[in-house]
């Protein structure tokens, strides 16, 4: 039995709903991903090493498996949260922006350039505005980027 402050019964229907279709959505979309999407954009060619599959079915997986996750939370949880708690959804779209951005810049500056400015711009669109961090962490990724590409590890 859930109950407020005053008594009153906390109604877990509207919590168990969003969970339950953000489960639905990003569940099936993952599902998606992993058995068709991922098999029909990507092939095997000559490369040494792993398969071009593996890290997108792997992400995809850990997004299916914390979705679920999520969900059982969710359903074991205490009374639903505060209306308001909700992002506006101009922050998903700020990511979505800024993540395009980024892409959009390692496709034309490369790997290790791209990279530092997706860091910046995902930095920036999470709040970030130490400007420790917001120097370091670009720098950091930018170096990690250019090894990887570089050494090939």
């Amino acid at each position: 039995m859930n109950g407020d402050i005053q008594g009153r019964r906390v109604s877990r229907l509207p919590q168990f709903r969003k969970a339950l279709g953000e489960l639905i959505v990003v569940g099936g979309a993952s599902l998606a991903m992993i058995f068709w999407i991922i098999p029909a954009q990507t092939s095997s060619g000559g490369e040494l090493g792993l398969s071009p599959q593996l890290v997108p079915t792997v992400c995809s997986a850990a997004i299916g498996l914390l979705t679920l996750f999520r969900f059982i939370a969710t359903l074991i949880s205490t009374p639903a949260p505060e209306p308001g708690d909700d992002a506006p959804i101009h922050y998903a779209l700020t990511m979505i922006a800024a993540t395009a951005a980024g892409i959009a810049a390692i496709a034309y500056l490369g790997w290790a350039i791209g990279g530092a400015i997706l860091a910046l711009l995902v930095l920036l669109v999470l709040g970030e505005r130490r400007l420790l961090m917001l120097s370091l962490l670009p720098v950091l990724v930018a170096v990690l980027l250019f090894l990887i590409q570089k050494t090939g590890i």
